[in-house]
């Protein structure tokens, strides 16, 4: 059984709920009424349109409740599509309770299209203007679809009908960190919003740290941004200890980039206290070096300038051939290895009968006229990379599928 067939189990979600978790409580509650729900769907005893309709109202219970309990086989969900569509044919557009509900379940059912989803949830957010859950989803949609300031704008509708909701306060943090021109300080005031009303148990609250972290991290103009940074993502690592043992180990991008960053060991819930001697002087960072910082700070740059590039737009482009050629040593045997420290950045020089290994430290953001790379050495230290010639047509999915973070390279005659 995989881990998401696992993922909410019942019993385990019954023992955390007894012992007050908040969270685990919302996710019974839900998974509850959606195993109720494929009970009816699948029971040919009811009549056809009594089983659509009590379906239906047991579906959308659950999904307004937590639609990530929601989870079945491609047979049923076609089941499913096929029940929400006889319940909307019947209701023929006529506001109603029921009809509602199955726009709720056909929303949910089609997320994965998004274009034609977003337009059904427009005309539901016209019938329905008092439902926070279609502006909820077509703002979710919206971000899917990189538009963030018409998400942002629904979750902020959404947060006026229903003011304090987690689930809300979580998306509207999120909106503002990916919109364009949004004050980031204004950004980390949303997820402390969110960190204020959510239960301590819920699942984003360890992302919601790590995110305000690389807020910091990526303000220069704040004092002691560094610092702080890696206040907040030790918060992240200590809040990970009160979540549900079906999210963890806890996956986050933002945790991974930071922990690159500040090569901390990752603590686990149940980590033993162990008596020993302690160095009370406060271990070096790495980000003391100007270097490592600077070259992260102005990758990420050149992410946000690329994002920026519209589809009418192009790059002018420009290249210096190298004074020096590296040529592909006849064997690999007897390669030496080397790092980046222990070479000389002040003067060209190829390195015969050597090899760097070095990891990708994030992805390229673009792949004309180079793929951008910053890559990491055995020692920890930073330096662009990047690698020229590659045809248009190949280079978007090298980036995507082989040039991604934590890849391996070793780089011959460097």
């Amino acid at each position: 059984m995989d881990r998401r067939s696992k993922i909410f189990d019942l019993e385990m979600l019954e023992k955390y709920s007894r012992n007050g978790s908040i969270f685990a409580q919302r996710l019974l509650e839900a998974k509850t009424r959606f195993l109720r729900a494929l009970q009816i769907l699948t029971n040919a005893i009811i009549v056809d349109d009594d089983r659509d309709a009590h379906f239906i109202t047991e579906l959308s219970v659950s999904v307004r409740i937590e639609h990530i309990v929601v989870q079945m086989s491609e047979h049923l969900r076609d089941e499913a599509k096929r029940a929400v569509d006889r319940v909307l044919a019947r209701c023929n557009s006529k506001r109603s309770e029921l009809d509602e509900d199955a726009r709720v379940c056909y929303g949910i059912l089609h997320m994965n299209s998004l274009e034609s989803t977003v337009e059904f949830l427009t005309v539901c957010t016209r019938m329905y203007p008092k439902s926070s859950f279609f502006l909820e989803l077509r703002g979710s949609l919206y971000s899917f679809l990189a538009k963030y300031e018409q998400g942002l704008v629904d979750i902020n509708t959404a947060l006026q009908l229903v003011p304090n909701d987690a689930k809300l306060l979580y998306s509207r943090a999120a909106m503002l960190r990916l919109c364009e021109h949004v004050d980031p300080n204004e950004t980390v005031a949303a997820y402390n919003t969110f960190l204020k009303y959510a239960p301590i148990d819920y699942r984003k609250i360890p992302e919601a740290y790590y995110s305000i972290a690389s807020c910091y991290f990526l303000n220069s103009a704040v004092e002691h941004n560094v610092e702080l940074a890696e206040k907040y993502y030790e918060k992240g690592i200590e809040a990970e200890k009160h979540q549900l043992p079906l999210f963890l180990p806890y996956g986050s991008n933002h945790k991974l980039m930071l922990s690159q960053i500040f090569h901390t060991k990752s603590k686990t819930s149940d980590i033993s206290v162990i008596e020993t001697e302690t160095n009370t002087q406060k271990p070096k960072s790495r980000l003391t070096d100007p270097r490592r910082i600077d070259i992260i700070q102005s990758h990420r740059k050149c992410i946000a300038e690329a994002r920026n590039i519209t589809s009418s737009m192009n790059y002018l482009t420009r290249t210096v051939k190298p004074r020096l050629h590296q040529n592909s040593p006849a064997s690999l045997i007897g390669l030496k290895a080397i790092t980046l420290r222990e070479m000389n950045p002040m003067k060209d020089h190829v390195y015969q009968g050597y090899v760097l290994s070095v990891t990708i430290f994030e992805q390229s953001p673009t792949v004309e006229p180079s793929v951008w790379l910053p890559v990491e050495d055995d020692n920890g230290d930073l330096e662009r990379l990047f690698i020229y010639n590659i045809p248009p047509s190949e280079g978007r999915q090298l980036i995507t599928d082989t040039y991604t973070y934590g890849t391996k390279m070793s780089i011959l005659n460097p």
